[in-house]
């Protein structure tokens, strides 16, 4: 997978995030390896190689959304967009926030789990590709 393939699956899954309500959304999420990778293996064509290198990846990422901004950060590289919420229905979500490499406006829709503390996210480009986020606790 190239890097900007990489970043591009890593902006796409990590632009948008919330619960059911902009004020669920509000906080840090991490990235969840273990449910991702879990998923990957039994829903998608994926390889094996090809989820090793995506986890590698993508594990170290987390978001960080307020009432304006939704930020990603992964290593030393950070993306922060203001956003704003497209619809809402039980407990999906469709954000709307910039692409960081084209600059135009992005859609994504998480699903939020009944506790709340977590969520999926579907990348399209991929069949059955979902990567689950989870919620950090505050201090």
């Amino acid at each position: 997978m190239n890097r900007f393939l990489v970043l591009g699956l890593l902006f796409t899954f990590s632009t948008f995030s919330s619960l059911a309500g902009p004020e669920k959304m509000i906080g840090t999420w991490k990235w969840n390896k273990g449910a991702t990778v879990a998923h990957l293996k039994i829903h998608t064509r994926l390889t094996k190689a090809q989820i090793e290198k995506i986890s590698s990846v993508l594990e170290k990422q987390v978001l960080v959304i307020d009432t304006e901004t939704i930020s990603l950060t992964l290593g030393d590289e950070k993306y922060t967009s203001n956003y704003k919420v497209l619809s809402e229905t039980g407990n999906k979500i469709t954000f709307e926030a910039q692409d960081p490499q084209t600059k135009k406006p992005m859609k994504v829709t998480y699903e939020f789990d009944a506790s709340g503390k977590g969520f999926w996210v579907a990348l399209d480009k991929i069949e059955g590709f979902k990567e689950r986020w989870d919620k950090v606790p505050a201090n």
